[in-house]
């Protein structure tokens, strides 16, 4: 799933996403997204199901939503995606949204539903919360442990007990 802000009235737009802890999210500018979306596909950027199977995800489609909010203290509306999650988004302005989800994938447009938790992660400029930030590193840890036992190598298992 992809989010871009294409159009504003306004200098500052607040994004929330609340999604799992495990899904890799990437920011950048609309204007490298597809590039990345070619170099990375499969790698950074890789459907949970895998790369081989990413056929029978569909077409990749662009849904635009047109968003208008009142203040920036709390979440004006979410857009939703069915399985995945939602971006809460807080303006005081107009916006224009396009969201990129593969076809069959329900998003929708929605009155905020925490509308002032959000709030509580908003720091001014490009930014990942500390809550995002301790999540990439509980994940980091997890790979970095699955490396090892892959590797017949568990730093929590005595070598004694690790079979070659």
């Amino acid at each position: 799933m992809r989010l871009d802000i294409e159009e504003t009235s306004v200098d500052t737009i607040y994004v929330t996403v609340w999604a799992s802890p495990y899904l890799p999210l990437h920011m950048g500018k609309v204007e490298n997204a597809c590039k990345m979306f070619q170099d990375h596909f499969g790698r950074q950027l890789q459907p949970p199901i895998g790369e081989k199977r990413v056929q029978e995800l569909g077409n990749w489609v662009r849904k635009e939503f047109r968003v208008r909010g009142n203040s920036w203290d709390s979440s004006s509306v979410d857009i939703a995606a069915a399985g995945l999650g939602w971006f809460a988004i807080g303006l005081k302005g107009d916006a224009v949204l396009g969201v990129w989800i593969y076809e069959g994938v329900d998003v929708v447009l929605r009155n905020s539903l925490i509308p002032y938790r959000s709030h509580t992660f908003e720091v001014a400029g490009f930014t990942v919360s500390k809550i995002v930030s301790q999540s990439d590193q509980a994940l980091n840890k997890t790979h970095k442990r699955n490396d090892k036992k892959v590797k017949g190598i568990d730093s929590k298992v005595p070598s004694s007990l690790v079979e070659s």
